[in-house]
């Protein structure tokens, strides 16, 4: 979380290590969620994994608000969506899991969903200029198109949620 934080303020981290402790966090915590059952999880580990959600997501939106690169902020879009998806509150709701589902706030749904059209626009003028895309910048627009899908298909995002972008 540090690293993130200190990323945001514009502390110099070379972008591949900011992205490595992004993917690092996000497995952790899928580890964690993954971990639990109805007999494991108490009330405490709970309320922890749950704060070092929202920490999380703090941390990311602190990114995703700075001067980072498009790079980087791919990698933090693509992170947020993973943790909404799997910790979203709709995707939990009535199952033992309910204590540690988040709800975005709606700036975060349409910061996810303005990358993801900023994304395919970034694509798309590079197509309307004849310029060739490369097998990567396919991928990081499939990518961010498929994490914002994820959200909707699985109900990690109610619906209307989508119609306030």
């Amino acid at each position: 979380g540090k690293v993130l934080l200190d990323a945001a303020e514009g502390r110099p981290y070379m972008d591949q290590i900011i992205q490595y402790v992004v993917v690092n966090i996000l497995d952790q915590l899928l580890w964690r969620l993954r971990g639990m059952s109805p007999e494991s999880a108490d009330s405490r580990s709970m309320d922890n994994l749950k704060g070092d959600c929202e920490q999380f997501i703090a941390s990311l939106e602190s990114v995703l608000g700075s001067n980072a690169s498009l790079d980087l902020k791919d990698t933090c879009y693509r992170a947020l969506t993973d943790i909404l998806l799997l910790f979203g509150f709709e995707k939990h709701r009535g199952t033992f899991l309910e204590p540690v589902g988040t709800q975005p706030l709606e700036s975060t749904v349409k910061a996810v969903w303005k990358h993801c059209l900023s994304v395919m626009e970034r694509h798309r003028a590079q197509v309307s200029a004849e310029e060739e895309l490369s097998n990567e910048d396919v991928q990081k627009c499939t990518e961010s198109m498929l994490a914002c899908t994820r959200l909707l298909v699985f109900d990690a995002i109610l619906d209307q949620d989508w119609l306030l972008v």
